[in-house]
């Protein structure tokens, strides 16, 4: 694969892992969002499946995976900054 498309997959992912994790400190929640980061990209490569003008690949399994996971370990750390400016 191109690496504008690695980058372009992961990024992809970025906004579902930050939401998924927003609202909780709980740094347990960002390997729930992972997994769930997962699930979702193995069903759009498995939909890709089916279709004659896609190719489905476990690169874009994994940089969409990595994306929910930098998503929601940057939701865990703005929400902890806010709560030590909060403190402060």
């Amino acid at each position: 694969q191109r690496p504008l498309d690695v980058v372009a997959n992961v990024l992809l992912f970025v906004p579902f892992g930050a939401a998924a994790a927003a609202g909780t400190a709980d740094p347990r929640r960002v390997r729930l969002v992972m997994y769930a980061g997962l699930g979702l990209a193995l069903a759009v490569e498995l939909s890709q499946v089916f279709t004659h003008n896609r190719i489905a690949t476990t690169t874009d399994v994994i940089t969409n995976t990595a994306g929910a996971w930098l998503g929601a370990r940057w939701a865990l750390r703005r929400r902890a900054g806010r709560r030590a400016d909060a403190v402060a």
